[in-house]
């Protein structure tokens, strides 16, 4: 059986908190989506939302492209292969997590069986 603590330490802290997953959520795995879009969709302020791709941007898991819609400035973010990497891997970390709570709650379950039928009390024939 697996170890809760290992699963647990091989979560990625930097896709785990919310912010910055909805973030990668938003844009996996080829999706495109500008400032004032993931900014409405999380419901951060601007400087939150800056915050938090600055940090997936420092870790190389998003990809910044700044151009010009008309004559306004638009920054648009996509996910890199590194990026989507992580999230993947973010995925298979909560999935084993699943796995471990079904087998503890099936080991569990079997358990209190075993208990309740050696307690019953035997026929008398």
């Amino acid at each position: 059986m697996t170890e809760i603590s290992d699963v647990i330490e091989s979560i990625d802290k930097i896709v785990h908190e919310k912010a910055r997953l909805g973030i990668m959520m938003l844009l996996y795995p080829d999706n495109r989506a500008d400032f004032v879009y993931l900014k409405g969709a999380l419901a951060l302020t601007d400087g939150n939302v800056g915050t938090h791709l600055r940090v997936l941007e420092d870790a190389n898991y998003i990809k910044v492209e700044k151009k010009y819609k008309g004559r306004k400035p638009q920054t648009i973010y996509q996910l890199t292969e590194q990026g989507k990497r992580a999230y993947d891997q973010y995925t298979e970390v909560l999935n084993d997590l699943i796995s471990i709570k079904r087998e503890k709650d099936y080991l569990s379950a079997d358990f209190k069986k075993a208990l309740l039928e050696k307690g019953k009390p035997k026929e008398v024939v």
